[in-house]
């Protein structure tokens, strides 16, 4: 005989009842109010082996993804006239508990027993995310504009005040900037992004005679450009990545399209009548474009 544990009911005004199976295996109930729990037990017992097997799957999963566990430490206990509890997990990862006067040890720890999957899931992330920062730097070379830099690490007065520079075809970050590396090279790309694709729109709109309205910068991994019907054009700011040519590609792309907003015969020539190997360029996309992410 499969047992199964019942979590949490959660009662609102819905019409059926739902089972809710999180991904460590807990079980959460929705149901209609006013629904009694023998009701709740009788659908459960009822779907029982489909749960079993689902908990399972999901136990084993979960298990295999948390091969070191992690530990729930508060690092601070905060109280004030407050009615309810708040777990607060800083992006360095500290927990702070804010808690009513008076409220007891017992009462934080069941506090934190209840919330323990949600806040491990945290402090995985943010585990998950440093590391990602300490490969990010030890990687040491960056791309711009097609050719690979080196990272060079700087503590020198001179580039306290600039979190990344280019400066003889060196990368040079700000050493109090490491633990940030990832969105101080995000950062610099945007901006670098914006003021290199402004001059090319510039250059090819005025060959094309081609009129836009705005120019932005998104973080998009796969769409590297976007032409809106109110003549917005958008660009992703990894192609400053790549070498110019496939910039000015994209570039002319999408001024094709403030004339015909399709990819028909026509849109193809106008893009081929400025530039007329653009499918290889459209091709190095293709085969490089996954190597534009970080």
């Amino acid at each position: 005989m499969i047992e199964i544990k019942i979590d949490e009911i959660i009662y609102s005004h819905r019409k059926t009842l739902g089972l809710e199976i999180k991904s460590d295996g807990r079980l959460f109930i929705r149901a209609p109010k006013g629904t009694s729990i023998k009701e709740i037990k009788r659908i459960v017992h009822k779907k029982r082996e489909w749960i079993g097997k689902k908990q399972k799957l999901l136990r084993e999963k979960y298990k295999s993804r948390e091969i070191e566990p992690i530990e729930i430490k508060i690092d601070e206990i905060i109280y004030s006239n407050r009615k309810s509890f708040c777990l607060d997990i800083k992006p360095d990862g500290r927990l702070i508990i804010r808690a009513p006067i008076g409220a007891s040890q017992e009462r934080i720890r069941n506090i934190i027993n209840k919330k323990s999957v949600w806040i491990r899931k945290k402090l995985r992330l943010i585990k998950e995310r440093d590391n990602k920062q300490k490969e990010f730097l030890h990687n040491r070379n960056f791309l711009y504009l097609g050719k690979s830099y080196p990272l060079l690490i700087s503590d020198k007065k001179d580039y306290s005040n600039y979190p990344l520079i280019l400066e003889n075809n060196n990368f040079i970050l700000a050493k109090n900037y490491t633990d940030d590396v990832i969105e101080v090279f995000a950062w610099w790309y945007k901006k670098e992004a914006y003021r290199i694709i402004s001059e090319r729109i510039v250059k090819y709109s005025s060959i094309m005679e081609a009129k836009y309205n705005k120019i932005g910068i998104t973080n998009a991994m796969k769409r590297w450009g976007s032409c809106g019907s109110n003549g917005n054009l958008n660009f992703s700011w990894r192609l400053i990545m790549t070498p110019l040519i496939i910039i000015d590609y994209v570039v002319i792309h999408e001024l094709a399209h403030l004339e015909e907003l399709n990819h028909s015969k026509r849109f193809w020539n106008k893009v081929a009548s400025i530039m007329p190997d653009y499918k290889r360029h459209r091709d190095w996309l293709k085969k490089n474009g996954h190597l534009l992410n970080f």
